[in-house]
């Protein structure tokens, strides 16, 4: 499914592949999201949306996001959440993400981590961004108060893991991957509820499915 929004209002915008809830949990967004307009008021676009708890759900999502005006508000753009005390495992980003803005938080998988957790994460999609204030981080964009725990990055998507990184920031078994041939390596990062398999059938592009599928 696409999502094509022009946005000139001055409100908040919240938009997303699969939604808001309190848990999200075994699902995935399969689609493009674009958003274009003016940002005078907060954006945040997600490939699968803001919940307390977002678990076992991929972006394979493209999300292309451009704002024109000079004063720009924040824009946050995550593949997998956009965040803020919540915790999110078991979840990988393969969408690209291409935004420009003059003041963007961009991550493969969380784009304003505080006060949260983040474990067996992976991102794969590359994330690109134009603008004069860029917060991009493979994994995370702004970061405080904040776990990161056995998630993983393919080299290239984005300079460095984490964004910003302010205080308590605790970092465990991080670690950048140069080749991702091997399809398993994604399983072995994610699957610890055993809910993803092997896409044997080529249903996105030989990246892990879930059982259902």
């Amino acid at each position: 499914m696409k999502i094509n929004i022009n946005s000139t209002n001055t409100n908040s915008l919240n938009v997303s592949g699969i939604g808001q809830s309190s848990e999200t949990k075994n699902c995935y967004y399969m689609g493009e999201i674009v958003v274009t307009g003016e940002n005078s008021g907060i954006k945040n676009i997600a490939g699968i949306g803001n919940a307390k708890s977002i678990s076992n759900c991929y972006n394979a999502g493209n999300l292309k996001v451009s704002f024109d005006n000079e004063k720009a508000d924040q824009l946050y753009v995550a593949g997998i959440m956009l965040g803020g005390g919540n915790t999110i495992e078991n979840c990988y980003n393969l969408g690209e993400i291409d935004c420009k803005n003059n003041k963007i938080y961009i991550a493969g998988i969380e784009a304003n981590a505080q006060n949260g957790e983040i474990n067996n994460s992976f991102n794969v999609g590359n994330l690109k961004a134009s603008g004069t204030t860029i917060t991009l981080g493979a994994l995370t964009g702004h970061t405080a108060n904040q776990i990161i725990n056995n998630s993983k990055w393919l080299t290239g998507t984005a300079d460095k893991a984490i964004g910003s990184e302010y205080v308590n920031v605790t970092k465990n078994n991080l670690e950048e991957i140069s080749d991702i041939k091997d399809m398993p390596l994604v399983l072995s990062v994610i699957n610890s509820e055993n809910v993803f398999k092997a896409d044997s059938n080529k249903i996105n592009n030989g990246y892990p499915v879930l059982n259902w599928q």
